[in-house]
């Protein structure tokens, strides 16, 4: 069975964060490890990110539906001597940069209409002993399906 637009769109953010890499121009490597659904605890796993879906909301308007579905990126770096602070604001950056390129195909698989950055930012600064820095970006991406379709536009 073929996957509906929602998962296509789901997989083309998880694949396109791969692409967050030192060697393509990003401040961090937090594309390295990209998981979905899964947070990252591991300190042998950073820096990584993990794509968490959200709920999304619906207008049905003339046999289609108008959808704006949320997501949620997490991400954690290992900070050494720099400040943690100046170490996670890089990963939001990172983060927000890849996600909002224009080139927007690249990103949501051809399917959505609109991608824009929601909110963001670090949460819980680390406690003293601590070597990490958390932060998460949340966007929202709309798209559209026929009336009772998922699959189709």
């Amino acid at each position: 069975m073929s996957d509906t637009i929602r998962e296509s769109i789901i997989a083309s953010i998880t694949t396109a964060l791969a692409d967050i890499r030192t060697a393509s121009g990003y401040n961090t490597d937090a594309g390295r490890l990209v998981r979905r659904g899964i947070p990252i605890t591991d300190q042998d796993q950073m820096p990584a990110l993990s794509v968490l879906p959200l709920t999304e909301e619906n207008e049905p308007l003339s046999g289609r539906h108008y959808l704006a579905m949320r997501f949620r990126v997490d991400g954690i770096i290992k900070y050494t001597s720099k400040n943690p602070s100046v170490v996670g604001e890089l990963l939001l950056g990172d983060i927000i940069k890849r996600m909002t390129n224009r080139s927007l195909s690249a990103v949501h698989g051809g399917y959505a209409d609109q991608l824009q950055y929601v909110e963001g930012g670090i949460e819980d600064y680390p406690e003293p002993g601590q070597y990490s820095v958390a932060v998460y970006a949340t966007f929202e991406i709309k798209y559209k399906t026929n009336l009772g379709d998922p699959y189709n536009q």
